[in-house]
């Protein structure tokens, strides 16, 4: 324990000063004064310690929030049947359409779409389109294949955030890739 004590206040006297020099990077996490002389690769030893103030800075961590519009045209198809005893069978799809800019400001404006006038259900503005299926009476209409299709547009408020410098966008909604943080949008 004694030899440990001994070799670091040996080692301690003996080791020089840290050098600090100016960096010219694009994006620096800390400011160093200009009177730092570098032009020495080893500057003298004096065991005198020097005040040096440093600027630090941390990266840019503020997340920049703004409301947005979600617009949504969703189609479902419904194919359906019944069998020889009546009973009922369906399958159904649902598939989305890319929605334009323009569609979405005619939807949030207007509150109109191309498949119908759009009205407030809670906290949806939604066209109201309803899927109704005629099921057919067995015997004499089973073993065939039905279908119906209905479109529905949809919109909705949610939240949209972005970090200084990041290339995505993040929201509650979940992933938005390929989309910008552009005004208006």
């Amino acid at each position: 324990m004694l030899l440990l004590a001994t070799l670091v206040q040996c080692c301690a006297g003996a080791t020089p000063s840290a050098m600090i020099c100016p960096c010219t990077a694009s994006s620096n996490y800390w400011k160093v004064p200009h009177e730092i002389n570098c032009s020495k690769i080893l500057q003298p030893w004096t065991p005198k310690a020097r005040l040096v103030e440093l600027d630090i800075f941390r990266p840019n961590t503020i997340r920049y929030h703004n409301s947005a519009t979600v617009c949504k045209i969703i189609t479902q198809k419904v194919i359906y049947w019944v069998n020889f005893f009546g009973a009922r069978n369906k399958d159904s799809v649902s598939t989305e359409k890319i929605v334009s800019p323009e569609e979405c400001k005619q939807m949030i404006r207007h509150k109109t779409c191309a498949y119908g006038e759009l009205a407030v259900v809670g906290t949806v503005v939604k066209t109201q389109n309803l899927l109704l299926i005629d099921w057919p009476t067995a015997p004499f209409s089973c073993c065939r294949n039905y279908g119906v299709t209905v479109t529905n547009c949809v919109s909705f408020k949610t939240s949209a955030y972005e970090y200084h410098g990041s290339s995505s966008v993040e929201s509650p909604i979940g992933p938005l890739p390929g989309c910008q943080y552009e005004d208006d949008r």
